[in-house]
């Protein structure tokens, strides 16, 4: 599947979206939580990301999404770094034994995404970024 086209209307929709989200009460200490995890590793979430020109958050966000921020499994997809991916791919990637360093496994899949150029783009194509890699493992 193609990133969508970041048009002025898929922007403003993504905008109202993200404004209109709430967190809530009930998940609130859950969310304490989880950002707790994130910011405890955004020094390594800024050392895969800075290189590359991709903003920590969205490393973390993707962390988080695939792998529930757990280091022994691959930031991209949750397969185990002792084990060999199972997860399937819809784009190419090269073929790296087991095991291997998560770090570089993220940043050859951010790479392939040619994220760099989207990471400037704003929060709403950063958005849309982030639901077109939805789809890695499905």
């Amino acid at each position: 599947m193609a990133a969508p086209k970041l048009t002025e209307a898929f922007r403003d929709n993504y905008r109202r979206l993200f404004d209109l989200a709430r967190i809530r009460p009930q998940h609130a200490k859950a969310v304490d939580r989880w950002c707790d995890k994130v910011l405890a590793n955004q020094t390594r979430y800024e050392s895969i990301g800075n290189p590359l020109g991709i903003p920590w958050f969205f490393i973390a966000a993707a962390h988080m999404r695939e792998s529930s921020l757990d280091f022994t499994k691959h930031l991209h997809n949750g397969d185990p770094l002792t084990a060999p991916r199972t997860a399937l791919l819809r784009f190419p990637t090269r073929s790296i034994a087991p095991p291997r360093a998560s770090q570089g496994r993220l940043e050859s899949l951010l790479s392939s995404r040619n994220l760099r150029h989207q990471a400037s783009t704003g929060r709403a194509s950063q958005q849309g970024q982030a639901e077109s890699t939805s789809e890695i493992h499905r």
